[in-house]
């Protein structure tokens, strides 16, 4: 069991509740900045990430984490936090 599976399997409701709003409002953000991410600078685009989670009360988060996100989204490649509250391929 890995270290993130205990943290879940520790939870309580409430936890859990606060978790899948955190991962819908990082699809949400990571969605509207894919509708123009395609060739853009990744270094930009982690910028507006940042900024974008700051802006939704969404604390820092990995630094190379953002950086996937942001590569992923420069090649114009979808990336998926959250696939139950993911947009669809447009």
């Amino acid at each position: 069991m890995s270290e993130q599976d205990r943290d879940l399997a520790s939870m309580d409701d409430a936890d859990v509740d606060r978790h899948q709003v955190v991962q819908s409002v990082i699809q949400e953000v990571i969605d509207a900045l894919a509708l123009d991410g395609e060739g853009r600078d990744p270094a930009d685009l982690r910028a507006d990430l940042t900024a974008g989670l700051a802006a939704r009360g969404i604390g820092e988060q990995p630094p190379r984490w953002v950086e996937t996100v942001a590569e992923r989204l420069s090649h114009g490649h979808r990336y998926v936090e959250d696939a139950h509250r993911a947009e669809p391929p447009r």
